[in-house]
């Protein structure tokens, strides 16, 4: 169980809550990150990501090894790449959730504003 607060006057406070309703973790292998991928969150039942792309910038291919969950933060057109296939353009509004297979997969950003994501991945 986390507790949450929220410390900023006047401001609003989004929350998501999932449950994972498998009694045991271990059953994936998670994969690691690199930059500009941040560790936001690490325990015995999932990983979590933030990663913030800004104009012009992307993320370098990775491969998630586990199932998981993207959360968008602040969103944008992005195309997604992945090997040996053509760029997916993916529309990414703020505070979209959608479930992430596993896959290798890297994006970049095309637009005039930063997009900032949060990615899940089971344990």
């Amino acid at each position: 169980m986390h507790q949450i607060v929220n410390v900023e006057e006047n401001k609003t406070l989004r929350l998501l809550a999932i449950g994972i309703v498998r009694p045991e973790s271990g059953r994936y292998t998670i994969s690691t990150r690199p930059a500009p991928y941040e560790l936001a969150l690490d325990n015995d039942r999932v990983r979590a990501w933030r990663l913030r792309v800004n104009p012009g910038e992307g993320a370098p291919v990775i491969q998630q090894m586990a199932p998981g969950a993207r959360i968008v933060i602040a969103g944008g057109t992005v195309p997604e790449k992945r090997a040996g296939k053509p760029d997916q353009p993916r529309v990414l509004r703020s505070q979209d959730f959608m479930e992430m297979p596993a896959e290798e997969r890297g994006i970049e950003n095309n637009g005039d504003s930063a997009v900032e994501l949060v990615e899940i991945e089971l344990k």
